[in-house]
């Protein structure tokens, strides 16, 4: 039962320490406020919404049986921390925007953010970081990673896990057991781990790692963990608290998603669960692109499609439905390094894999990539999605890196197209024999049309699309190329336009036609100076260019979570402030 001294104001919070007062009724209407809190600014903001709704009593009873502003509590993934950030005094209001709380954890926010990630399956590896570290030291506290089921089966998870197993450092593992990831969980672990919550498992592999297992506990029931954490606590090992939630929990159109719609879903009407944005008469480019591996794989019989988990982001639904069955669609989950090993070895078998992953992700399969696809020189088609600046998610999922680590690696092709033709050109190119093929777009949104044109591209060339000048030329990545187009009209500069398409792979000719321009301005939105940008000046450097160049593209550096708008803005790259720079070049 409650009492009087169990009414909270949510807003009032400070710290986690009046946990320890509350009766278990009080937990339960706590955990009430908390998921309203997460509902109604998710919806006002997006943001990760199931994940959190499903943990909201497992953090409670974590902050509650220990303090953390000693002992240290790190999420894997980070996108579960909502109800974290609650409990320890922060508001959700503005989630995401420039000046507010992040979609993550972050060491800027607050002390009892120790750690932080955007990715998965980092938290075992770090938390036995931070257990070696505390013994070697002399202190007393404790250290738990709460990582999620599908997040486990991450090849570093193993990793840490093994080592964790052997070291003699404690570490208690909350493993949040959902049965989902973004969407549904896929391979042999989550069979197990359904086989263990069940009773079934013959064998614990846990126990035979030398772990202590506990569970599995009802992670929506306080009692049951109140006393599943305090033998964690008190046990003298490692241990694993196996913890059954329920993700979506309290959020009807939530608990009800089974493929994974509400994991992150954009700013909604909480009451009809319908989005507020309305985009009739627009497709996003990760649809389009899937839209084309319909058709692609059709004409190509040996194409076979590997997703990173991101089946409901990346729009492949239809592409599931079609080729799932007959074993040419593979959602490996998080696991980005093994699909490019699985690509290449498939690649070299006479199949051509097409891999979907976001730039963000791409990023962990850097190695693979290179030693077992490139390295071989192999044909793969890689959909780069989620290329640019990303806005809200913030410095861990921002797509502009790929180009400047991808360049590095020989046999390896890096285009951008700036529409719908260019890209279906692309797509198709990506056939024809030129190694590890990439086609990075954007997450932004295009004009639906019924049928997309055929055009061909003349493999590494430049595509010139305005000559209004020849002492001016404005080279301008992707769709930007487009966009500034039409401002450049508008405000009567004249200039010859250029869309670069190949992002790694210059020309000669084309560095020729561009070393007679006088002044070269040179526009990338979508990537780091030490991308595309810094690859273009090396090359008019080395044929010998005299001429003036102006650079805007995103600066190397980590770029922190606030709107789309707000990012462009901040980095001067907005269309409005890179014509003012443009024109400051002009007059120069």
């Amino acid at each position: 039962m409650s009492n009087s001294s169990d009414k909270i104001d949510i807003n009032e919070i400070k710290d986690p320490s009046f946990l320890k007062e509350l009766s278990y009724g009080g937990l339960e209407a706590l955990s009430r406020q908390v998921r309203e809190q997460i509902i109604v600014h998710a919806a006002a903001n997006g943001g990760h919404l199931s994940s959190n709704l499903g943990v909201v009593e497992l953090v409670i009873s974590l902050h509650r049986n220990f303090d953390f502003k000693n002992d240290k509590l790190l999420f894997d993934v980070g996108h579960q921390s909502y109800t974290n950030k609650i409990l320890t005094g922060r508001h959700l209001d503005n989630l995401g925007l420039k000046g507010s709380v992040s979609f993550f954890q972050s060491r800027l926010e607050s002390p009892y953010d120790v750690y932080e990630a955007g990715h998965s399956s980092t938290s075992l590896s770090a938390a036995l970081g931070f257990a070696k570290a505390r013994d070697l030291k002399g202190e007393k506290h404790d250290v738990v990673a709460l990582i999620g089921d599908s997040s486990f089966a991450n090849g570093l998870a193993f990793e840490g896990l093994n080592n964790i197993a052997s070291s003699g450092n404690k570490v208690i593992i909350a493993l949040n057991d959902n049965r989902m990831s973004i969407s549904p969980p896929v391979g042999g672990l989550s069979h197990y781990l359904d086989k263990l919550a069940g009773g079934k498992a013959p064998e614990n592999f846990f126990s035979e790692l030398g772990l202590e297992y506990i569970g599995p506990v009802d992670g929506h029931d306080f009692i049951a963990l109140d006393e599943a954490i305090n033998k964690a606590k008190n046990s003298d090992k490692s241990v694993i608290l196996h913890i059954i939630t329920q993700k979506g929990r309290g959020y009807t159109y939530s608990e009800n998603d089974k493929i994974g719609l509400w994991h992150g879903p954009d700013p909604f009407d909480p009451e009809t669960g319908k989005p507020l944005s309305d985009h009739r008469g627009e497709i996003c480019w990760a649809e389009q692109m899937a839209d084309f591996s319909l058709e692609l794989m059709k004409e190509h019989q040996n194409s076979i499609m590997l997703v990173c988990g991101t089946l409901i982001g990346s729009n492949l639904q239809p592409v599931e439905e079609k080729y799932k069955d007959s074993g040419r669609f593979i959602d490996v989950g998080i696991s980005e390094e093994h699909a490019f090993t699985m690509a290449g070895a498939m690649a070299l078998n006479g199949l051509h894999p097409i891999v979907d992953i976001y730039s963000c992700f791409l990023q962990r399969s850097y190695d693979e990539l290179s030693h077992d696809c490139a390295r071989f020189n192999v044909d793969m088609s890689v959909l780069i999605d989620r290329a640019g600046l990303v806005g809200r998610p913030g410095e861990t999922h921002q797509g502009i890196y790929d180009v400047a680590f991808l360049k590095s690696i020989p046999n390896v092709t890096i285009t951008m197209p700036s529409n719908a033709e260019e890209a279906k050109a692309l797509y198709r190119q990506s056939f024809d024999h030129h190694g590890v093929f990439c086609i990075r777009y954007p997450k932004t949104y295009m004009r639906r049309r019924k049928n997309v044109a055929d055009v061909e591209l003349p493999y590494g060339r430049f595509a010139f699309l305005k000559e209004d000048s020849k002492d001016l030329a404005i080279v301008a990545v992707g769709p930007s190329s487009r966009a500034l187009e039409s401002s450049l009209a508008i405000e009567g500069i004249h200039a010859t336009l250029i869309n670069p398409i190949y992002l790694n792979k210059f020309d000669p000719e084309d560095i020729k036609r561009l070393s007679g321009f006088r002044k070269i301005f040179i526009y990338d939105v979508t990537g780091v100076y030490s991308g595309f940008a810094q690859s273009l000046e090396a090359a008019l450097l080395e044929a010998n260019y005299r001429g003036r160049i102006k650079v805007k593209a995103v600066p190397d550096c980590f770029v922190g979570h606030a709107s789309l708008q707000d990012q462009f803005d901040d980095l001067g790259l907005s269309i409005e402030k890179t014509i003012a720079a443009l024109k400051e070049f002009i007059r120069q």
